[in-house]
C-alpha cells in the first residue's frame, strides 16, 4: 500500500508540474482528452495448491488454455510535455468499464474409486478500471507504465453451481499496466499488458477457508479518438 501511495504522489507531482509550467508558458505542455474502447484476452492466474491437506482429494490449478474475451469502453486524458521534435513525456489517466474479464481455473477431484476428475470453473467480472500511465514517446511510439485501480461491479462464477464452495471478492484491488501505442492524427492505437491481483475476499470449501491468491492477467487492444 505504501508503494501505491508513493506512486500516486509521484504522478500527482508530475501532473501539477506540467500544469503549472504550461500555464506560465515556460514549456510546451498540452492537455488532450478523448474516448476509447477495445477488446481484451484475459485469464485467471492462481497458485497451484491442495485445498484439503488431510485427504488431498481436491486441488486447484490455473488453466490458461481457455482465454476469456473481454470488452472495455471509456475515456482518457493526456498531459504531454514536448522535448523537441516528435518526442515528449506524458501522464495519461484513463477511466473505463471492462466487461466479461476473467478466465478459467481447474478443479481437480477424486471420486470414491480414486479416479481423478477435472472440472473447469469459469469466472467473469464487470469492473471499473482506472489506470494512470507515465511514459515517453520516441520515434513515434508511446511507451508507458503505471498502476491500475480496479473495482468489481458484478461477477458471474461457476462456483455458484456447487453448494459446498463459497467464493466472494474484494470490492477493489490494485495492479499494473505496461504497454505501447501509436498516434495517427486524432486516432490512437494501444496494446497493453495488465495484471491485477488480490481479487479474493474469501474462498471456502465445506466451511473451511482457503487463500488461493487469484490474479487476472490480460492483454488489451484499444482504439481511441482524441476529441481535443
Amino acid at each position: 500500500m505504501q508503494k501505491v501511495k508513493n506512486t500516486l504522489l509521484l504522478l500527482g507531482l508530475n501532473i501539477l508540474f506540467l500544469t503549472v509550467y504550461s500555464s506560465n508558458g515556460v514549456c510546451q505542455t498540452t492537455f488532450s482528452f478523448g474516448l476509447k474502447g477495445g477488446l481484451g484476452s484475459s485469464s485467471i492466474l492462481i497458485d497451484d495448491q491442495k485445498l484439503n491437506d488431510e485427504t488431498e482429494l481436491v486441488s486447484l490449478t490455473r488453466n490458461t488454455n481457455f482465454a476469456q474475451i473481454s470488452t472495455h469502453i471509456g475515456g482518457f486524458g493526456n498531459w504531454t510535455h514536448e522535448l523537441g521534435g516528435l518526442d515528449y513525456l506524458f501522464v495519461r489517466p484513463e477511466v473505463y468499464f471492462t466487461l466479461n474479464a476473467g478466465g478459467t481455473m481447474r478443479l481437480l477431484t477424486q471420486d470414491e474409486n480414486q479416479q481423478e476428475q477435472k472440472i473447469n470453473i469459469q469466472e467473469k467480472f464487470n469492473r471499473l478500471d482506472i489506470p494512470i500511465l507515465l511514459g515517453y514517446k520516441i520515434i513515434g511510439i508511446r511507451v508507458g507504465a503505471g498502476p491500475v485501480f480496479s473495482s468489481i461491479l458484478s461477477s458471474e462464477s461457476d462456483w455458484d453451481n456447487y453448494d459446498n464452495f463459497t467464493r466472494t471478492f474484494k470490492n477493489g484491488s490494485v495492479g499494473f499496466q505496461i504497454g505501447i501505442g501509436v498516434d495517427k492524427e486524432k486516432v490512437q492505437f494501444d496494446l497493453k499488458y495488465e495484471n491485477i491481483g488480490g481479487l479474493d475476499d474469501e474462498f471456502s470449501m465445506d466451511g473451511e477457508s482457503f487463500d488461493i491468491n487469484s490474479r487476472i492477467s490480460q492483454i488489451l487492444f484499444s482504439l481511441a479518438y482524441k476529441i481535443k
